[in-house]
């Protein structure tokens, strides 16, 4: 009998130390963002000034970024951006507005690479200074090498604390580099019956990151970011929801 209560007392301690090891352990988390962020690497791009001297082509400065809503080389970008770009008031000279592409595709592990220059005309670009939100197309269609990728939109309003990312080529960076956030909430700046026209993050963009998708982790875009907080607004981002985007889009 004392054999078999000893026995009977170490079973209960496992099932209890089992019990407890369960409730301990760390719920698993959520889906990450890894392949998402490649994905959307095909279909960002950085809007930029360059000087064409011959057949050579050098990029003076990175304005923002861009992304394509079309397989054509049909992007969509920050108006402001844009504007910039054009303004008579710009300190230095903007020759050509042009985005690029590496041959090779971005990959983290190349240091340098060679790059294929497509060249947009701002002055055509269809712009809304309201929605900050610029459309444009390059004059000659991005050849197929570059795979590129037209996003997705997700037009339905995510609840706040959903994580969303943002990629795109701030602080003059050429390369794309992406940062993960959460929704704060929406605003609506006035009633005209369009739902909310503005997405609150609560990530602080890097300057120059103007125009990049803001997406899921399933890759869908459910916005544009058009600038960074600033003063009591500091480390929040502000975008433009899809629905709105795609209303212009269609327009």
């Amino acid at each position: 009998m004392i054999r078999l209560a000893r026995e009977i007392c170490c079973v209960r301690s496992l099932w209890i130390l089992a019990l407890w090891l369960v409730n301990a352990a760390p719920a698993a988390n959520p889906p990450g963002f890894t392949g998402a962020i490649q994905a959307i690497k095909r279909s960002v791009i950085p809007i930029v000034c360059i000087a064409v001297n011959g057949t050579v082509a050098e990029t003076l400065s990175v304005e923002g970024t861009g992304f394509f809503v079309a397989a054509d080389g049909t992007f969509i970008t920050a108006n402001h951006v844009i504007e910039s770009m054009v303004s008579a008031q710009r300190k230095a000279p903007c020759p050509h507005t042009a985005f690029y592409l590496p041959q090779s595709g971005w990959s983290s592990q190349q240091a340098t690479f060679q790059s294929d220059y497509y060249v947009f005309h701002a002055d055509e670009c269809k712009r809304d200074a309201d929605l900050d939100i610029a459309r444009c197309r390059s004059v000659r269609t991005v050849e197929p090498a570059h795979k590129i990728a037209a996003v997705t939109f997700e037009t339905s309003l995510q609840p706040d604390g959903t994580p969303v990312a943002f990629t795109g080529f701030p602080l003059q960076f050429q390369i794309p580099l992406s940062s993960v956030g959460n929704i704060s909430g929406y605003v609506t700046t006035r009633a005209d019956g369009r739902g909310p026209r503005a997405i609150i993050m609560d990530k602080e963009a890097w300057p120059g990151a103007s125009g990049s998708p803001l997406y899921l982790a399933n890759g869908k875009v459910v916005g544009l970011l058009r600038l960074r907080g600033v003063n009591s607004g500091t480390g929040r981002t502000i975008g433009t929801p899809s629905r709105l985007i795609q209303e212009f889009l269609s327009q």
